[in-house]
């Protein structure tokens, strides 16, 4: 993941800090309305995790996820695809 180019890393962030404003604005709506918004909660703390690890691995910042936290989002992720 380190030999990833530089413009692909600062897409990949941009999709990520994109798609965490539009989940962000998806759970104001759905709690606007009463819905359940437990699922949205869920991918939106994975979509966190994952640009926190992304940031760590490329720009070498420091992250204070555990390794539950991490395997969750994990599994979150995995169950999108």
């Amino acid at each position: 993941m380190e030999n990833v180019a530089a413009d692909v890393r600062l897409e990949s962030i941009e999709s990520f800090q994109s798609t965490i404003r539009k989940s962000e604005k998806a759970r104001a709506q759905m709690t606007q309305k009463g819905g359940n918004t437990v699922l949205i909660e869920k991918r939106l703390r994975a979509f966190h995790i994952s640009l926190v690890v992304l940031e760590k691995v490329w720009h070498d910042k420091p992250h204070l996820c555990s390794q539950e936290e991490l395997e969750r989002a994990r599994e979150v992720l995995t169950a999108i695809c």
